[in-house]
């Protein structure tokens, strides 16, 4: 079996209620992309699993999926003996990633697919616990983009110098390339991301300054250049009278 017949095939292995399933695997795109850039020497991890996971099984990477549906997992097993694909660099983990990340031990990561849990802060610890043991180089694909939480992974990586994107495949997944290490254990105070989205930024002396204090400031000398004495007059009795 090759991608091309997966894809035309298209099977579906995730249950959204007892005897319906749904189609919910990364899109063709991705799988493309996954295609091309592992082989047989890769080392690859995905939370989630699904069709991507018969993917990674096909190019016989030496694959990890982290997932605690067990019927999932039966049925990719079951689908995979059907069509000749073997299973044998496959190792499920049967739990959530929050649990099983942490404690796992691997060699480092060629690719690593974001795909499982996508409730606040699952991707975010996902990508906490794999940025560190992807290789530079190696590629980091975050999918479901339009869920809150994927999307403002996606916009921290893209501020972040370790990380380049080098696939969009809007409005769905992203791709980065890992440039350098460490970007896991910054302070907020070294996240561009985190300075321009906060209420606290740092001056160009490194000192902690509140951006709401910065803009009453400004709102105050607007008005003294305007002279706009009574309003501001007004403003201040205001304040003072709480």
């Amino acid at each position: 079996m090759n991608l091309t017949e997966l894809i035309a095939d298209r099977p579906v292995f995730h249950s959204i209620a007892p005897g319906i399933f749904m189609e919910m695997g990364v899109n063709d795109q991705v799988l493309e992309f996954i295609n091309e850039h592992i082989d047989e020497t890769s080392t690859t991890l995905e939370t989630g699993s699904g069709l991507s996971t018969v993917l990674f099984a096909i190019k016989a990477s030496h694959h990890t999926a982290i997932t605690p549906e067990h019927g999932e997992i039966d049925r990719i097993k079951e689908y995979c003996r059907e069509h000749d694909v073997s299973m044998g660099r496959v190792t499920f983990k049967v739990a959530t990633s929050e649990y099983t990340l942490p404690s796992l031990e691997s060699p480092p990561f060629d690719l690593v697919l974001i795909d499982g849990r996508h409730g606040f802060p699952a991707p975010f610890i996902d990508w906490f616990y794999t940025a560190g043991k992807l290789k530079i180089g190696g590629f980091l694909i975050v999918d479901d983009i339009p869920l809150w939480t994927c999307g403002v992974l996606r916009d921290f990586l893209m501020q972040e110098p370790e990380w380049r994107l080098v696939a969009d495949f809007s409005p769905r997944s992203v791709v980065f390339m890992k440039m350098g290490e460490g970007s896991e254990w910054k302070d907020w105070s070294q996240q561009k991301f985190v300075l321009e989205h906060g209420l606290l930024r740092l001056d160009k002396d490194g000192n902690v300054i509140s951006v709401d204090a910065e803009g009453r400031l400004k709102r105050v000398l607007g008005h003294l250049r305007r002279g706009e004495f009574l309003i501001l007059g007004r403003k201040v009795i205001r304040k003072i009278k709480g």
